[in-house]
């Protein structure tokens, strides 16, 4: 037994870590190992060499360990017998209370890194109603290494690696993972971080069995050329539930995670989008930021819209390259300065970037998108938009698409990136359901073409928030199982959360109208709400409107242009050559060159600084003075910059946001009253047994732009009758902001609530008045009625030296627009006929003098023109 050695020292605590010493050269017993303190029942395994003699592993308990090494202590020399295994257990081990036996914490930081949400804890992957999806893409977990007995001094070396190769009680084939060490801070506890691809993870699933428990180990080994054959080995045991995501349409439950009946409601606003979902009977509102990002001021559940691009190299990579792969990026500021040097900062959105406007530089603002639902609207009208990344990189400049399947190394999809971002909101492994079906609200005002184009990004990005296996599936009836509608506009799905609770019919039939004055558009909506025999009630929408530019960001960047052409700053602004951009639609101010108003990157950094210096303060009230001066720098057109002294008289910019209140709040009377009388609202009216009475219409104010005093006493002094009413749930009942009904979360709320109404919609309703102009009275006559369902041909007028002339408005007004009809191979004095074809579009024909066309024409006769284009 002289020959007898101690190759092999295992130690397993209850928690299920082992540890392993292992010197088979000279033994053990040549190295005094310092073990960790364990509780008595605790196991620790020793392994012997006798040359060629095979020995059988030797398994202790720590109390047991504790009293031969105890003794060994107490013994004189003389007293111990050489070879003898209790003597060579003395010689090798020592236990010291200075050191602690080491643990390892795990966590998923996907969600954190993407939007500062809290990790995924440990004990939220092992739950079995937690854990992840199957498919789901790569998810990012951190290891931190606590107490690790891995020694600090000397060179040594280490080796890593993690893998799962048990699901539940059954071994499968090992499946590893990379681990990759990363810096934290100086004299930290090791910390490792690791891509778990779930769609490989996905393959331990063969039938529809509704998760497993992944079992498996991250094990670190360490060993040092000074001992050759000497290695000290960690292992961590390594739990995870994995839930599957295969959809069996014929299982009653197919995977446990989706709720597959339920739908999620998104108003995809201008300034900030609001999300609803129905959980356990109760709308809840979702955020898109953590608890703590925005302080106490703000609605979290109001997520701005925008995105700024930090760097679009490690944009790109992942979110055009490998998008099919369940995209994950970095958010700028979840981690501090020293850390993002280690992580590829991608992006920020939300309230954070929304705080950078106030006080922007021209290099941030380059690479921040606001108002992006507006950038299909935008290029419909052939603009050309495009930011610089705020890290330069291979592409300095990046051109947005309203088209997601155009997208490139150097062409972005806004709306499909911020849809993407929603669902992966929506559809996060710690809220434990996902969702398939999905309703988008949209702006009255926004044509066919603008809303395909915005609901196929929004598609685009929700559909790659899913488990890859469920983005194409069809249920047993073979409809898609995701799907997304956008079935209601802005004010008609406003109406869903005031109906029942804040305009009740049980005494009878109620008139309401809806003023939403939003971020980037004035939307309304007019209807009856009554009951129904069954004790339902009905909802009939009677009709749309409002303004697809007069918006609250919009007002906003006028009260600029109007500080801007002041007298007091008018020559200041030439002098040193300031360029800004001029607000949709709007006039270069008198004087001024042109090259200064040709728009531009500069020239929108400058009109943001003068729409956060004085105008936003104006439009949301927050001026108590009656003039301000202040100076404030700006870019010049040569790239420089230059300190403008401006003066600014609040008095006259309110007088003058009044009127444009004031316009916008009479045009809204005005559709009221045409939504109501034109005939078939009188016969829709007739059917409940009412009649129209202007005073008896209740109104409602939606969005945020509503808030404004200057709506409220414009509102007054037009509607001194009427019951107007502004919900705000938080303010009047301090309601949880998660459940509550606020002008702006009412949108998405009510969404979800006209499924409990029958509802009677108008589809796709034509957004034109098509006007007649009377040349000796000097007025206009309707031919064609906004909302008007006929589609029948109408006489419009004559030809006169080869053109017809067609007037039309989206509001009744002297000063609509004209398109020239082409009726050069017809005589004069023939005659042009007109019906609606779609909500944007008109046929017309020409007959001769005294006769009239057929309703069932054929194509070739007559020709369709599209009308508020280009």
């Amino acid at each position: 037994m002289n020959d007898l050695k101690l190759t092999h020292v295992v130690l397993k605590n209850d928690l299920g870590v082992t540890i392993k010493y292992e010197y088979k050269k000279h033994g053990l017993q040549s190295t005094k190992l310092k073990i960790p303190r364990m509780t008595d029942d605790e196991k620790i395994i020793l392994y012997f060499d006798a040359g060629n003699e095979e020995q059988s592993p030797c398994e202790k308990t720590f109390a047991e360990i504790e009293k031969i090494v105890s003794d060994f202590n107490d013994m004189e020399a003389d007293d111990t017998e050489a070879g003898d295994i209790n003597n060579i257990i003395m010689q090798s081990l020592e236990i010291s209370s200075d050191i602690s036996f080491p643990h390892l914490e795990y966590e998923d930081i996907t969600e954190f890194e993407i939007f500062g949400f809290d990790p995924i804890t440990k004990n939220d992957l092992e739950d079995k109603n937690g854990g992840l999806w199957a498919r789901h893409g790569k998810r990012k977990f951190k290891f931190s290494v606590y107490d690790s007995l891995c020694p600090t001094e000397g060179k040594w070396k280490s080796e890593h690696q993690f893998y799962f190769d048990k699901k539940d009680n059954e071994p499968i084939k090992k499946i590893d993972f990379t681990l990759e060490k990363i810096f934290i801070a100086a004299e930290s506890d090791p910390t490792y971080v690791s891509l778990l691809d779930t769609e490989e993870l996905g393959s331990v699933f063969t039938d529809n069995t509704h998760r497993y428990l992944l079992q498996g180990a991250v094990e670190f080994s360490y060993s040092t050329a000074i001992k050759k054959g000497y290695k000290i080995t960690e292992i961590f045991p390594v739990k995870l539930i994995l839930q599957n995501t295969t959809y069996y349409p014929r299982e009653k439950e197919s995977c446990t995670p989706l709720v597959k009946s339920a739908r999620v409601s998104i108003d995809f606003g201008t300034s900030s989008t609001c999300i609803a979902v129905r959980k356990q009977g109760k709308i809840e509102m979702l955020a898109l930021s953590p608890d703590n990002e925005e302080g106490d001021s703000v609605n979290r559940f109001e997520n701005p819209t925008n995105i700024m691009v930090y760097d679009w190299d490690a944009l790109y990579e992942t979110w055009i390259r490998n998008a099919e792969e369940f995209p994950s990026f970095v958010k700028k500021g979840v981690y501090d300065e020293e850390q993002e040097k280690t992580h590829k900062v991608g992006f920020d959105f939300g309230y954070a970037v929304k705080g950078l406007l106030a006080d922007i530089e021209k290099r941030q603002l380059n690479a921040i998108m606001t108002e992006i639902k507006m950038i299909p609207y935008f290029i419909d009208k052939g603009d050309q938009i495009e930011i610089n990344p705020f890290v330069k990189g291979k592409k300095e400049v990046v051109y947005l698409t309203d088209d997601c399947n155009k997208q490139d190394n150097e062409h972005f999809d806004p709306i499909a990136f911020y849809g993407y971002l929603i669902g992966r909101v929506i559809n996060n492994p710690a809220k434990g359901n996902f969702y398939c079906k999905y309703d988008i609200t949209y702006p009255v005002k926004f044509n066919h073409s603008v809303r395909e184009k915005m609901k196929k990004s929004l598609e685009y990005g929700l559909r790659l928030s899913l488990p890859s296996g469920l983005r194409t599936v069809r249920d047993n009836k073979d409809n898609p199982l995701f799907a997304i509608r956008m079935q209601y506009s802005e004010p008609e799905a406003y109406i869903g959360a005031i109906c029942g609770r804040y305009l009740k019919c049980n005494d009878g039939p109620k008139m309401f109208a809806v003023y939403d004055f939003g971020g980037g558009t004035l939307d309304f909506s007019f209807g009856l709400f009554s009951p129904e025999e069954d004790d339902s009630a009905r909802i009939d929408f009677l009709g749309v409107g409002g303004d697809e530019k007069l918006g609250g960001e919009f007002l906003i960047s006028l009260i600029s242009l109007w500080i801007i052409s002041g007298d007091s700053n008018k020559g200041q602004i030439i002098e040193k050559k300031i360029p800004f951009k001029v607000p949709d639609g709007e006039c270069i101010p008198g004087g001024f060159p042109e090259n200064l108003f040709k728009g531009g990157q500069i020239a929108r950094a400058n009109m943001q600084k003068i729409n956060e210096e004085f105008s936003r303060q104006l439009f949301e009230g927050k001026i108590d003075r009656p003039n301000d001066s202040k100076t404030v720098e700006l870019n010049t057109l040569n790239g420089s910059t230059e300190i403008i002294d401006f003066s600014v008289d609040y008095a006259v910019l309110e007088d003058k946001l009044n009127e444009k209140i004031k316009k916008s709040i009479e045009d809204f009377k005005s559709a009221l009253e045409e939504n109501f009388k034109n005939p078939e609202s009188e016969s829709i009216l007739k059917q409940h047994n009412v009649n129209f009475n202007i005073d008896d219409v209740y109104i409602f104010k939606s969005g945020n732009s509503s808030r404004s005093a200057l709506v409220n006493r414009q509102m007054a002094l037009l509607f001194p009758k009427n019951k107007i009413q502004l919900i705000d749930e938080v303010e009047t009942q301090d309601k949880d902001m998660r459940y509550a009904i606020t002008p702006k979360t009412a949108v998405a709320y009510g969404q979800l609530e006209l499924g409990s109404f029958v509802v009677n919609q108008l589809k796709d309703p034509f957004k034109w008045y098509i006007l007649k102009e009377n040349k000796g009275a000097g007025e206009f006559k309707i031919v064609i009625r906004r909302n008007e369902k006929s589609k029948g041909w109408k006489k419009y007028g004559a030809v006169r030296d080869g053109v017809c002339k067609l007037s039309y408005s989206d509001k009744m007004d002297d000063d609509p627009r004209v398109e020239l009809l082409d009726c050069s191979d017809y005589e004069d004095n023939s005659l042009v006929y007109i019906r609606i074809a779609t909500e944007t579009t008109i046929d017309y024909c020409i007959v001769e003098n005294g006769e009239s066309p057929s309703e069932n024409m054929a194509e070739s006769n007559f020709e369709t023109i599209e009308l508020g284009g280009k």
